[in-house]
């Protein structure tokens, strides 16, 4: 199996919202033992990024989402919103698609019923404690590796680096994304899915 020489990198980039990760958030990080293809045309691989805004349908208590702390007032409106969602990826018709800012597999889990084409859900939590958002994906083909994430921190300022930077000396780390593998047209492909806040 040849190595295609690039990673895909899918970001997500949205404004800081304040909220806290639920311990009640599902993940569904693992594939299945012999992954499966499920797209009715194996000649093309349609890939879609989407930055759902919320798709967040259980409450959850440290945001009030649905509620007072999202842009979905009650569970009525969260649900007409995942309404919509699945409406834009019916209509896209992809075979894989990376979504930015879902609370967790329940979610994934009701989207896949709406669509009904052969999608699995896949999802590793976060660490985001402020939105307690997460970067999950819809896949007609399944990984051929579990999600799994990189705890890494890196130092700024870059020691060395000549951009004039003069404030505080901190670490940064990525809170919210997954890496994993798919096997698409006989190539291995790396997959990293990350949301930017």
């Amino acid at each position: 199996m040849a190595w295609l020489n690039f990673s895909l990198v899918l970001l997500g980039l949205t404004v800081g919202l304040t909220f806290q990760l639920a311990s009640a958030d599902t993940q569904c990080p693992t594939v299945p033992s012999i992954p499966s293809d499920r797209r009715s045309n194996k000649s093309t691989f349609r890939l879609m990024q989407y930055n759902v805004e919320w798709l967040f349908t259980d409450y959850y208590s440290s945001a009030k989402c649905p509620g007072s702390g999202c842009p979905w007032a009650n569970s009525s409106e969260a649900f007409t919103h995942m309404d919509w969602v699945s409406k834009v990826i019916d209509d896209l018709n992809p075979d894989y698609v990376n979504l930015c800012e879902v609370e967790g597999c329940d979610e994934l889990n009701e989207l896949v019923e709406q669509l009904d084409s052969g999608y699995n859900p896949y999802l590793i939590k976060g660490t985001d404690s402020s939105t307690g958002q997460n970067v999950g994906i819809i896949s007609r083909i399944d990984p051929v590796v579990n999600l799994y994430r990189d705890e890494s921190r890196y130092t700024y300022p870059i020691p060395g680096s000549t951009c004039g930077y003069t404030g505080s000396q901190g670490t940064y780390g990525v809170s919210k994304h997954y890496i994993t593998e798919l096997e698409v047209g006989g190539f291995k492909i790396a997959v990293i899915g990350t949301l930017k806040v």
